[in-house]
């Protein structure tokens, strides 16, 4: 139920939600060095495209994510 909510702020941002996102270079938990974090919303676009920036049915299935040292 709360997808809907949490999802709509990569509505608005339309294409660029869409791309990887970068954080900032961050020291990771044991202390052991610094760390970057890239992060990838994966979705199940079936269904029919009416256009290129108009895709029904987009269904997010998850957040791919990999952390670089």
């Amino acid at each position: 139920e709360y997808l809907d909510v949490l999802g709509r702020p990569m509505v608005l941002a339309g294409d660029k939600a869409k791309q990887v996102q970068w954080t900032n270079v961050y020291l990771d938990a044991l202390e052991l060095g610094l760390v970057i974090t890239g992060t990838l919303p994966v979705f199940n676009i079936t269904g029919q495209v009416e256009n290129k920036t108009n895709l029904k049915n987009q269904l997010i299935l998850g957040v791919m994510g990999v952390d670089v040292s």
